[in-house]
């Protein structure tokens, strides 16, 4: 779902070229990386959310899996608290986390 709007790059940088010329190619499409804009406080109202209280060994993989049974959308908790990192998280900080996981990511952006 992330991927649809997702823009591609042609890379055909000059540090590749030896790697390039080897594989008979003359660039390389990838993704662009995306830079995520953060819901606003009118959008995050109107979500429902369970607050968390983080303790020792929680990881944001664990979350996602208890609460969406997906840990892939690890990052979409890490995302929500703007907190890119479980080390930008301390013991017995509230995180929040949102329960509808398609509404969430319907309303971020990609820019």
């Amino acid at each position: 779902m992330r991927d649809i709007l997702r823009e591609t790059v042609i890379n055909d940088a000059r540090e590749y070229y030896e790697i390039l010329k080897n594989r008979k190619r003359h660039f390389i499409e990838q993704y662009k990386t995306p830079i995520l804009s953060h819901i606003g406080e009118e959008d995050t109202a109107t979500i429902t959310i369970i607050p968390h209280i983080w303790k020792t060994g929680d990881k944001f993989y664990k979350l996602a899996d208890m609460y969406y049974n997906e840990p892939k959308y690890w990052w979409l908790i890490a995302w929500f608290n703007k907190t890119p990192t479980e080390s930008h998280v301390a013991i017995g900080e509230q995180l929040f986390i949102p329960l509808s996981l398609e509404q969430v990511m319907m309303m971020f952006e990609y820019k």
